[in-house]
């Protein structure tokens, strides 16, 4: 379902330890327990995914299939006006410091995505490290593209893995390759910085064209995020450095610089595609230190503030707005989502009769999830996708919407409320919906109305924490928790 492509439009697009918020690069992801030819300038290839033909019908829309990747990069496309939006005074006006649930703390974790007597404690990731190819991809047709989105959930296992052996290492290397198959597979930057460290050599002996920047996707980019992380070296390594000079050579070389780069992200992709690719930029953006972090954030709320029922994925969009907007350095104030919002709106927030603040963000969220799954609904208006049948229950909504639940937790301090009921819900469904020897996810998690197995599901559903086999018991109980929670107090509002 979910797709992306960015520089070129490369317009598409966690860890552990003692972490404080207001660094640069202090958030991460999932540490709670409840958590080619480079192109030429002319050239503009088909774009992805392919728009609708029709609107969708509002009673029953359809729900997007899974689109193949043609990449576009926005140094490969034709360059218009572009305009620079300003940050908002709000940006930083709360100042709460976090710290991170230690990983000796949450040591009752265990990321699984199904039963541990399969041959490892984590199968979906075994699964992956089992079908990847020895040039570091898993497909070999318009689905290479899912090769940089499959990283951020090895590396996840990498990190609670540490205490089971030899398993660790297989993650950090399958991870690893992965990356390397996006660096041999990505344009350059035209003029772009050069990589200090050597490239790996690919797995033929054969070494990498060019260590100049190249352009990435908002995943790809932040998947190099979570590899410098594992690094033994965090703070100086080819990956932290890829990204460093990536948001560098995008602020000084294109044009419109970053606000430039983010109008075209929108101006080539779906929406909510866009916003997702956005939102992941934002959260590589913050760990490389970019000096227009708060350009990135800018551009993604005026991407979600685009979002409606006529998006791709409207709710998917949302979680992983509100995941890399929690989880960043500005966290969630009285920003308006949408300044010139009235009622009848999406972004108009009925109960204040203002436009709808990224403070109101985890609520409006949790109020798009299915209380007897612990699914998301797909639209915000609940309807039904003509093709499944189903309104909720759809992989990738579940693991973004329980992201950005939980990064609101992890980050809020409870001033952006407590989601852990909500999150293991979310979590305890994407569980069920692993099917290790049908190999992997479908894009719903209990129906076959989208035919075929996909890797990248299982991938991303590997990016949750969950509780260990013997806490499932607890999980369950969170969704009969959750199915009788019906209203909760919003948090004091933030003041600039």
């Amino acid at each position: 379902m979910l797709t992306e492509g960015e520089l070129h439009i490369w317009l598409r697009g966690g860890g552990h330890g003692m972490i404080k918020r207001g660094t640069s690069g202090s958030s991460r992801e999932s540490v709670f327990a409840l958590s080619i030819q480079p192109l030429s300038w002319g050239v503009i290839p088909p774009e992805k995914p392919q728009r609708l033909s029709t609107s969708p019908r509002p009673a029953h829309p359809r729900r997007p299939e899974q689109a193949s990747l043609a990449l576009r990069f926005p140094w490969a496309l034709p360059q218009g006006p572009s305009r620079r939006r300003a940050s908002s005074g709000c940006e930083s006006s709360i100042g709460v410091t976090v710290v991170r649930h230690h990983v000796s703390v949450a040591v009752a974790l265990v990321l699984t995505l199904a039963t541990g007597a399969l041959g490892g404690p984590f199968p979906a990731a075994d699964l992956l490290v089992q079908n990847q190819l020895p040039t570091g991809n898993w497909y070999t047709d318009e689905r290479e593209w899912e090769t940089g989105y499959m990283i951020p959930g090895l590396v996840r296992v990498h990190e609670l893995s540490q205490t089971w052996g030899g398993y660790a290492n297989e993650y950090k290397a399958s991870a690893e390759l992965a990356g390397m198959w996006v660096l041999n597979n990505r344009p350059l930057v035209p003029g772009g910085s050069v990589n200090p460290y050597n490239l790996l050599p690919f797995p033929d002996g054969s070494n990498p064209p060019s260590n100049v920047t190249h352009q990435l996707l908002g995943e790809e980019a932040y998947a190099f995020r979570r590899l410098s992380e594992i690094n033994a070296n965090p703070a100086g390594n080819i990956w932290r450095s890829e990204i460093t000079n990536f948001y560098g050579d995008v602020s000084s070389l294109y044009p419109g610089s970053t606000a430039g780069y983010a109008s075209a992200i929108r101006t080539y992709n779906e929406i909510s595609i866009a916003t997702d690719m956005i939102a992941h930029h934002v959260m590589a953006a913050d760990y490389a230190g970019a000096s227009d972090l708060a350009t990135w954030r800018t551009e993604l709320i005026s991407s979600l503030s685009m979002v409606d029922n006529s998006a791709y994925f409207p709710v998917l969009a949302l979680g992983s707005a509100l995941w890399a907007l929690a989880s960043t350095t500005g966290g969630l104030d009285n920003t308006p989502v949408k300044p010139t919002a009235v009622s009848g709106d999406v972004w108009w927030d009925y109960v204040e009769g203002e436009p709808m603040e990224l403070i109101d963000l985890p609520w409006f969220l949790a109020s798009h999830q299915e209380p007897t799954t612990g699914t998301f609904y797909w639209r915000f208006d609940h309807a039904v996708d003509a093709d499944t049948g189903w309104a909720y229950g759809f992989t990738e909504d579940t693991v973004f919407g329980a992201l950005g639940l939980q990064a609101a937790t992890v980050y809020g301090n409870g001033l952006w409320g407590s989601w852990d009921v909500e999150v293991n819900a979310a979590i305890y469904s994407v569980l069920r919906g692993f099917n290790y020897w049908e190999e992997g996810m479908r894009e719903h998690l209990w129906t076959t109305a989208y035919s075929g197995y996909n890797y990248m599901y299982a991938a991303e559903g590997l990016r949750l924490a969950i509780p260990e086999p013997a806490s499932l018991l607890l999980v369950a109980g969170g969704l009969s928790a959750l199915a009788v929670r019906k209203h909760r107090r919003r948090a004091g509002r933030a003041s600039c």
